[in-house]
């Protein structure tokens, strides 16, 4: 496991708001993902897109199998959305429609994001969404 990507897993809401607002504050460039460790493959690292239909696609592996969560925070740390899909072995993607979780369409803004993988991978990021 790399410690780099795991400061966030299982220490609940409060750090993983602390720990995207960080992210915010040190100025990571729009789709950035946390600074991977020198023994972090490309691989293992998530990869945004802002596309005009999508309001934001990240690619990723998987390795195990299970349950990804994608979170979509405000600049303030407020929860928009949260995004839960199982996915198998390999390479996937995972798009947010620019809706909040009631359904409504969300303001441009800068956004943060947060990754949750199969086997504790966190990865964070932000990204500018403008409609």
């Amino acid at each position: 496991m790399n410690p780099a990507r795991h400061a966030c897993a299982g220490r609940g809401p409060a750090l993983v708001i602390s720990a995207l607002m960080a992210l915010f504050q040190a100025g990571c460039g729009a789709g950035d993902v946390t600074k991977p460790s020198s023994g972090t493959s490309e691989g293992d690292q998530a990869t945004a897109q802002v596309a005009p239909d999508v309001a934001l696609s990240l690619s990723f592996p998987v390795t195990p199998p299970g349950p990804v969560t994608l979170r979509i925070f405000d600049v303030e740390g407020h929860p928009v959305r949260i995004i839960t899909k199982s996915f198998g072995t390999g390479t996937h993607e995972l798009t947010w429609d620019g809706r909040n979780d009631d359904g409504f369409p969300v303001g441009s803004s800068v956004y943060l994001y947060q990754l949750a993988l199969p086997g504790g991978d966190v990865m964070v990021g932000r990204f500018v969404y403008a409609r």
